[in-house]
């Protein structure tokens, strides 16, 4: 009886070591997806500058074509200059609240399965604790049986 005993226990505190380890990994992934959008972020805004350049080497092609001196875009660079430089300054700013919500939802996330994980080891502790009480019971009674 008592390796039966022994087996369920060892099964037991496998379950609660896999437990920690299911929360672990969930904790871990919430992180990296916070840290991907701040990779978006940074995605955001090299797409920015490259289609910034676009239009800039659009307006030096459209002037290189016409007779020299015909035609002035530095108006026009200028205006996508400041467009482009409002649409980042947007950008960053709605990624900024973007990331605190995020980041704020992880502390949450940490806090709520720091608690989970709590709950469920006082569990397992309680379950073990009756477990080893009907185990001694058992051979309480195995041993005035056998007497």
């Amino acid at each position: 009886m008592t390796a039966a005993f022994e087996m369920q226990r060892q099964m037991i505190e496998q379950t609660q070591e896999m437990t920690h380890e299911a929360v672990d990994v969930q904790k871990e992934t919430v992180h990296q997806f916070v840290d991907a959008m701040e990779n978006m972020e940074s995605l955001a805004e090299q797409n920015n500058d490259v289609s910034k350049q676009t239009w800039h080497a659009m307006f030096d092609a459209m002037e290189s074509m016409m007779p020299e001196g015909s035609a002035d875009f530095s108006e026009f660079e200028k205006m996508v200059d400041d467009g482009f430089d409002q649409l980042t300054e947007s950008q960053h700013q709605a990624f900024d609240a973007m990331n605190d919500a995020m980041q704020d939802g992880a502390s949450a996330y940490d806090e709520f399965a720091d608690a989970y994980v709590d709950a469920v080891d006082s569990s397992f502790d309680s379950f073990l604790d009756t477990h080893e009480q009907v185990e001694a019971d058992v051979e309480d009674v195995t041993e005035s049986v056998s007497a």
